[in-house]
């Protein structure tokens, strides 16, 4: 299974269940629980690898807003969900991931 359509060839993608990207920062950095993604551009960022579904629909989304990924302030780059959780938990930054993989933690923050 991936996170977004990648690569040509003879690859067959089937939609299994839609999922919505969403920001997460410890209550630490960021107080409020809506921002536009203007705003969250100025705060440390955290990303993942390159290649990654989540990274590749992060970038497209930046693009259509006419941010380059360039000016973030990138402060990591993780080679997996978790690891950008544990990164986003400890205070590091920000970042944009599935819902479905910070479901449980936002249960208990709000």
């Amino acid at each position: 299974m991936v996170g977004a359509k990648m690569g040509h060839g003879q690859l067959t993608f089937t939609p299994v269940l839609e999922e919505e990207l969403i920001a997460v920062s410890s209550p630490s950095l960021i107080k409020a629980h809506e921002m536009s993604l203007e705003e969250l551009t100025s705060f440390p960022t955290i990303l993942r690898e390159e290649g990654s579904g989540t990274r590749k629909e992060i970038e497209r989304i930046l693009e259509d807003r006419g941010i380059s990924l360039d000016t973030l302030n990138v402060v990591g780059y993780f080679g997996s969900t978790d690891a950008v959780k544990q990164a986003v938990k400890a205070g590091m930054g920000i970042s944009i991931v599935s819902e479905l993989a910070v479901r449980d933690e936002l249960k208990y923050n709000y």
